[in-house]
């Protein structure tokens, strides 16, 4: 039987870290390919999200209509930045909170790519990730949001600024 961890840094360091990893990668290609096929396997049907576009969804349906869909056509290089994930993982495994950062580049509307400049977008996730029967990891739980030191968007274009 391994030993618990003794502060908040060996939690990260612990068991599952790289099938995290992995998951992380994963959703991250699915968001820079635009393959929301492929992301809708990571996560369960009834995955509660919150994020800039929709501020709660309760179901993958909803999470993919309000705030994927509008969101990963503006956004291009989306990747979670090394070193910045931490986990915390329930002692049997079944459940892991995983927190983030990420960066991408970003764009005020699809039709924008080639005449808008893109600027860096910098966020943080919070993910709930549950072993399903099938023993894989899907999400319950996602909420990503940029980070708040960036200037708050004009109120008139904040249909068109997102995260993933």
């Amino acid at each position: 039987m391994s030993e618990a961890p003794r502060n908040r840094a060996q939690i990260g360091q612990m068991g599952r870290s790289d099938e995290v990893h992995v998951w992380l990668e994963t959703f991250a290609r699915c968001v820079r390919e635009r393959d929301v096929e492929a992301g809708r396997r990571l996560f369960d049907a009834a995955a509660r999200g919150f994020g800039t576009r929709a501020p709660v969804v309760d179901s993958l349906e909803d999470l993919i209509r309000l705030q994927w869909s509008p969101t990963w056509p503006r956004t291009q290089g989306f990747a979670i930045e090394a070193g910045s994930v931490r986990q915390f993982a329930a002692g049997d495994g079944t459940q892991i909170a995983v927190t983030a950062c990420w960066r991408s580049e970003g764009v005020d509307t699809p039709a924008d790519w080639g005449r808008q400049t893109p600027y860096l977008r910098r966020g943080r996730c919070t993910l709930v990730l549950q072993r399903q029967a099938d023993g894989q990891l899907r999400a319950v739980h996602s909420h990503y949001s940029m980070n708040p030191d960036r200037p708050m968007p004009d109120p008139r274009l904040s249909s068109k600024t997102s995260s993933a």
